[in-house]
């Protein structure tokens, strides 16, 4: 190894000394130079070398010729090159060669010397590096890419470029990239055929384009076309193998290329090939979006044309065919002879900058995704109302061919993105977006109906109503049936009847409040309207014929929005006036009952017309509660629980109902047991905790039912997948058994426990009460006393038996929870510890099996103090 790097070094020693001779460095530095890539070689000729050595080699190596040709250029050194200019890039290839020698495999290797190729234009190399790739990678459709955009741009050999592309395809028959972009490559040449056809006067040129396109020679032959001022020059160089002459081919057979007609074929051999990937359809369209040209017209309608053809029941593709209108607007209003000079000019310097773009180094040469932004070009203030009607049109036609949800997202997506142009153009586009957001609620609208609408649709609803200011309906008819109490003593006082002291009164009130909001640190806003009948019906005044009129607005108002939400707010203000008449007493006794008889008789109908909400249960019984009705409450919560079986805070007032009745004999413990079977059969085990305790401090323990709910426990603990270390249907179980325990006696706590246990185990607190009731049995207590001796009764037959199943419950305990519950591991050593036996072996399997395992030594070394 070391003869090896001593060959190397000795190699470097003419170049070294004249980039010295040459001033680009130091002596200093050339030792410097000389010392770095000693190491590097080193590292490179080790047994195991890295790939990352040969990079970091590569990257010290291009930093140093940058070096020298920033040095260059501020010397403004002239003259023949010589070892020192070419030395460092040779150095770089031969660096770049060892490596690939080494990884073969590598293709991203490759496609970095590729670029590095392209960087210090070396065409030469280049041609050699192309052809080791791909007789090694002949499979990857990235080199055979990069090979004929060598010779389509480099060389200019047409038929070089479609010879690599086609061997590409036999190689690669399924990649998308490489058909994409032969049909781009095609394109191209199109293009340049046409453009230089017109500078060579094959083609007539117009008169008018004389200004726009001056005819120069460039120095290698190739023909110069200057745009107009501030565009910059672009070069056309010459075609190889007679390209663009008409010796030996027709004139039609020359209009035909020039038209795209072997891209036809091309695209045509693709979808052959590939038929079922839409994407891969769309990506040709990415292709033509960039030719603004009369001649890509017949090959969008062939794209098109074979997707709604293949897929025509697909929502993704329906929503290309709409966008199409929004896309292509600049094609299909301009047609091939109305085509001004000057965006024909413009839309060749944007093809062939892009061309020379992807050319530079580091380029992926990777089209870029279609953006579909109809909303840019709105904010430009380039509204197109006749693209955006031809749009809405398809999209209506798909919603008829396949009416989906995601059609209908579809089509409201393109609709929000419009909107968000046209709002953000501001003023000049107001009318259109009132336009657009009518078709877009009237879209939702329809979808909801249709029920075609997923959460993100109704969140789009709620996103874009709040956006537009749209009114809140049943806000507005609140806020009508209130202004009947609000202002109940303007509507009975004529302006010319009002006292003296009344006006003053009110003078003074509104002069207060103007000075309240000139105070620093007032936020400036009006007060928000206090909606409190109740405090005017405290004190004397209660207003029945302000009353009538706010309940015949509600009613209106429910004839017009029969929703939960207008439900809602009219029990709310009846809720409301009921609260205040009950809070002025005897003298409000006869109001409040008839109030009372409305909200009932509201409640009721709401629930008729299955326009309530849980909050509209819960309040329909605790106000039956109030005025001591408690059967119509039952019988409330129990409508409740009908209509939301899945709601835990229904089921848990109609419980606390049937409590009371079990409780007053009314009701037995059998059916208790039903009532409660019922609520946890239909709510989920995870959210119903409080509904088990409930049940378990319902039921006596030593009741049949009592059993019956163990096992309907044991059935829920099967149900959930993962059981909770603390918490959950585990502190449910261990509440149970304590309760066994304390009621009944150990034998029926035991049994209790062992049959919960027998199924998947609820929980880490059952085995800890199980525990615990274990050591109280054998007499240790858990207590914080340690090194305690065994009690006596652990030396008996009982006691050892009572021990053995604390120890059967701390294995099964750690066994279910050991990895995260750092307290039964030290509970089981301390078990251990006390009854005379070593805790060695649980605490090492303590410290592999547990996450924490550093907060298990500390808890145990706190233990053992």
């Amino acid at each position: 190894m070391a003869d090896t790097v001593q060959y190397l070094m000795e190699q470097m020693i003419p170049e070294l000394e004249e980039l010295e001779e040459k001033g680009y460095f130091t002596r200093s530095e050339v030792k410097k130079i000389a010392h770095k890539r000693q190491t590097f070689e080193y590292l490179l000729k080790r047994r195991a070398a890295l790939k990352e050595d040969f990079y970091r080699y590569i990257e010290f190596e291009t930093k140093l010729e940058e070096l020298r040709k920033t040095r260059k250029q501020a010397a403004s050194a002239k003259g023949k090159k010589g070892l020192a200019e070419v030395a460092i890039v040779r150095r770089i290839h031969f660096i770049y060669e060892r490596a690939t020698r080494k990884f073969r495999s590598d293709v991203g290797l490759w496609m970095r010397w590729i670029e590095a190729c392209k960087r210090f234009k070396s065409s030469k190399q280049l041609s050699k590096v192309i052809t080791k790739a791909l007789q090694r990678h002949s499979a990857v459709p990235e080199l055979w890419i990069e090979a004929a955009r060598w010779e389509f741009d480099t060389n200019s050999n047409i038929a070089a470029a479609r010879s690599l592309m086609q061997q590409g395809i036999r190689m690669c028959r399924t990649e998308e990239a490489i058909w994409v972009q032969y049909y781009r490559l095609e394109l191209l040449h199109a293009l340049k055929l046409r453009v230089r056809r017109l500078v060579l006067g094959i083609d007539q040129l117009p008169g008018e384009w004389c200004p726009y396109f001056q005819h120069g020679i460039r120095p290698g032959g190739g023909l110069l076309i200057k745009l107009p001022h501030p565009r910059p020059a672009l070069w056309l160089t010459p075609a190889a193998d007679g390209e663009g002459q008409d010796e030996g081919r027709s004139a039609a057979a020359t209009r035909a290329v020039m038209q795209g007609g072997v891209a036809r074929i091309v695209f045509k051999n693709a979808i052959e090939e590939l038929p079922a990937s839409l994407a891969f359809r769309a990506r040709f369209l990415d292709v033509l979006r960039a030719f603004d040209f009369d001649f890509v017209t017949g090959l969008l309608e062939q794209v098109y044309d074979s997707i709604r053809k293949d897929f025509g029941k697909v929502e993704e593709a329906w929503d290309l065919l709409a966008r199409r209108h929004i896309d292509f607007a600049a094609l299909r209003k301009a047609a091939p002879a109305e085509q001004a000079p000057e965006q024909e000019a413009e839309a060749v310097e944007r093809v062939l900058q892009q061309q020379q773009q992807q050319q530079q180094p580091g380029h992926s040469g990777q089209q870029p995704q279609l953006q579909q932004q109809p909303e840019e070009g709105v904010a430009a203030g380039a509204w197109d109302a006749d693209a955006h009607h031809r749009a809405c049109g398809t999209y209506e036609e798909a919603l008829a061919a396949v009416a989906s949800a995601r059609m209908h997202h579809l089509y409201d997506q393109y609709l929000c993105g419009v909107l968000e142009g046209l709002m953000a153009a501001g003023e000049a586009a107001l009318q259109a977006a009132v336009g657009v957001a009518a078709q877009l609620f009237e879209l939702l609208q329809r979808a909801h109906s249709a029920g075609c609408c997923c959460p993100g649709t109704y969140l789009a609803w709620v996103d874009w109503a709040e956006r537009v200011r749209q009114p809140k309906v049943e806000e507005a008819w609140d806020l009508l049936a209130r202004r009947h109490i609000d202002f109940a003593a303007l509507r009975k006082a004529a302006p010319a009847e009002q006292a003296p002291e009344q006006e003053a009164e009110a003078v003074e009130r509104v002069l207060q409040q103007q000075q309240q909001q000139q105070q620093p640190g007032h936020s400036g806003q009006q007060p928000q309207l206090q909606q409190q009948p109740e405090e005017g019906v405290a004190a004397g005044a209660w207003d029945a014929d302000a009353h009538h009129r706010a309940c015949g607005t509600y009613e209106e108002a429910l004839a017009a929005v029969a929703s939960a939400r207008m439900h809602h707010l009219y029990d709310q203000y009846l809720c409301g006036v009921l609260e205040g008449l009950m809070a002025a007493g005897e003298a409000a006794l006869q109001a409040a009952v008839g109030v009372a008889a409305q909200l009932f008789e509201l409640l009721q109908r709401a629930h008729s017309a299955g326009c309530c909400c849980p909050g509209t249960y819960l309040a329909w019984v605790d106000w039956a509660e109030r005025v001591r009705q408690p059967k119509m409450a039952l019988k409330a919560a129990r409508k409740g629980c009908e209509r939301f079986p899945a709601d835990v805070s229904v089921w848990r007032r109609r419980l606390v109902l049937e409590q009371s009745l079990a409780s007053a004999k009314q009701h037995s413990a059998q059916e208790l047991l039903g009532s409660f079977a019922a609520a946890l059969q239909a709510t989920q085990p995870e959210e119903a905790a409080e509904l088990w305790h409930m049940a378990v401090q319902a039921l006596p323990a030593c009741s049949p039912e009592y059993g019956r709910l163990g096992e309907m426990l044991a059935a829920a603990c099967c149900a959930v997948a993962r059981k909770a270390a603390s918490g959950g249907l585990g502190q449910v179980a261990a509440v149970m058994v304590e309760k066994a325990r304390s009621d009944v006696g150990i034998e029926a706590a035991r049994r209790l426990y062992t049959r919960l246990l027998s199924v998947p185990a609820a929980g880490g607190d059952l085995y800890r009460c199980a525990i615990r009731l274990e050591q109280e049995e054998v007499g240790a207590r858990p207590a914080t006393t340690s090194g305690a001796a065994p009690t006596p009764a652990a030396s008996s037959a009982e006691g050892r038996a009572a021990a053995k199943r604390v120890c059967n419950l701390y294995e099964a305990a750690v066994s279910a929870h050991g990895s995260s519950e750092v307290d039964l591991w030290v509970g089981y050593a301390r078990w251990l510890v006390r009854c005379g036996k070593g805790a060695g072996q649980v605490v090492w399997r303590a410290a592999k099996e547990l996450e924490d395992a550093d907060a298990f030594v500390a808890a145990y070394r706190e233990e053992l103090q």
